[in-house]
């Protein structure tokens, strides 16, 4: 029961979800003549990236894009630092899913307890070193005040090293989250911001998203939805390239 299946939380069933899939019995989303890899997620951070998220080749799924989620759909350069956490630090960047609390979260660390959760010494620094398209952090590299160092090759390894459950996240509308034990998405731009009491760095995460970023944002949907936008043209601005076809299974 998480996040890999579907999150299964046994609530009852309701007059709409029946209506829908009713209304989409036997309909398959095809890219050419092969079914598609219809991953989603979440929430974005205003752009999306693409199928390369997990390692691979992001040609091998070429209906998932790396784009705004607005109507213009563009995909913006923020695969450098400077871009992206610009990018990041807007709260206001239009998005279909920009009212949604997760759409931004910020999470503050000590470089004390952020070693010690590593395995390392106090935390000197924190280094992304390479950014996917649509800025995903795809390398980072911490280093205690030792010189010994950690590298995070993929953004699911970057996750799992930063999320914590004692960790605070602060959302979009300035409420607190609980911690996980992945961080909610490597959509994130990391800054010093000063000493805490025990004489370690602050380390603050600048972030934005719920989820690895690729395909279908589940709130991204439901904004448009909220727009009237159809169910077709949802799946269409999501999967780009792809034709709804009756099945005969």
């Amino acid at each position: 029961d998480s996040t890999n299946y579907q999150v299964y939380n046994n609530v009852e069933t309701a007059d709409s979800t029946n209506q829908a899939v009713d209304d989409t019995c036997r309909k398959l989303l095809f890219y050419k003549d092969e079914p598609v890899e219809a991953y989603y997620y979440s929430t974005s951070c205003g752009h999306g990236t693409d199928g390369s998220v997990w390692g691979g080749d992001g040609s091998q799924t070429p209906y998932l894009k790396a784009t705004e989620l607005r109507d213009r759909k563009r995909c913006l350069d923020l695969t450098s630092n400077s871009a992206f956490t610009e990018f990041i630090k807007n709260p206001d960047i239009p998005s279909f899913d920009s009212g949604y609390a997760m759409y931004r979260w910020t999470a503050l660390y000590k470089g004390s307890t952020l070693g010690n959760q590593l395995g390392l010494g106090c935390v000197d620094s924190i280094s992304i070193k390479e950014r996917g398209v649509g800025g995903v952090a795809k390398h980072m590299v911490v280093t205690d005040v030792n010189g010994n160092q950690k590298k995070y090759k993929n953004q699911m390894e970057i996750r799992r090293a930063l999320g914590s459950k004692s960790l605070e996240i602060v959302q979009k509308n300035g409420k607190p989250a609980e911690g996980m034990s992945l961080l909610p998405s490597a959509f994130i731009a990391i800054e010093e911001v000063g000493t805490a009491k025990d004489g370690s760095k602050l380390f603050q995460i600048l972030g934005g998203g719920y989820g690895h970023g690729a395909g279908m944002s589940q709130n991204g949907a439901q904004g448009m939805a909220k727009e009237g936008k159809t169910y077709e043209e949802i799946l269409k601005f999501f999967y780009e390239g792809t034709e709804l076809r009756e099945s005969e299974l």
